[in-house]
C-alpha cells in the first residue's frame, strides 16, 4: 500500500514538473515608473535582444526580496552596462504594497499584483531570476539568492 502511494506521488511529481514551461511565456505587464502607473505594455520573457536576459521576480512581502533589493539594483546596473537586459517584476501582492516597493529600484519595473505571471513561469518561489537565451528559453533559473552580485552572476551564468 506504502509503496503504491510513493510510487503514485513520484509519478504525479515528474509529471508536473515535464509540464513547465522551459521558456518563458510573453506576458505584458504594466509598466511603472516614478510615481505613476502607466497603461503601456511591456514584453517580459520570449526572444531579447541580447544573447542572454534575466527576469528577476519579488513580492512586497518576501524578506528575503527586500534584503536582496540592493544587490538586485548593483546587478541590474552592471548588466544594463554590458548591453544584458534585465526585468525586474514585482506582484503578487496589493497594488498599493507593489508600487509602494517598486519606489526601492533604481529602473522601471514591471508589476504583476494578481500574480499572474508567476504562475505562467511556474516559478516555485520568490526571489526568482530566469536567465533566457535569444529564443527565450530558459538557460539558468533559482529561487533565493546570494547578497554579492558576483556570486550570483557566477550561480546564474551571467
Amino acid at each position: 500500500m506504502n509503496r503504491t502511494l510513493i510510487a503514485l506521488l513520484i509519478v504525479g511529481l515528474l509529471g508536473w514538473l515535464i509540464s513547465l514551461p522551459s521558456d518563458l511565456p510573453q506576458a505584458y505587464l504594466d509598466q511603472y515608473k516614478g510615481a505613476r502607473l502607466t497603461q503601456e505594455g511591456v514584453s517580459v520573457g520570449g526572444a531579447c535582444e541580447s544573447d542572454k536576459c534575466l527576469v528577476v521576480y519579488v513580492a512586497p512581502w518576501c524578506p528575503a526580496c527586500k534584503s536582496l533589493t540592493p544587490m538586485i539594483n548593483d546587478l541590474s546596473a552592471e548588466l544594463d552596462k554590458e548591453g544584458i537586459k534585465a526585468s525586474i517584476v514585482i506582484g503578487k501582492d496589493s497594488m498599493d504594497n507593489v508600487l509602494d516597493y517598486s519606489k526601492r529600484f533604481n529602473q522601471k519595473v514591471l508589476i504583476d499584483s494578481s500574480g499572474r505571471y508567476f504562475n505562467e513561469i511556474g516559478a516555485k518561489g520568490v526571489p526568482y531570476f530566469a536567465v533566457t537565451n535569444q529564443s527565450g528559453k530558459r538557460i539558468e533559473e533559482m529561487s533565493g539568492g546570494y547578497r554579492e552580485v558576483r556570486h550570483m552572476r557566477e550561480q546564474l551564468g551571467i
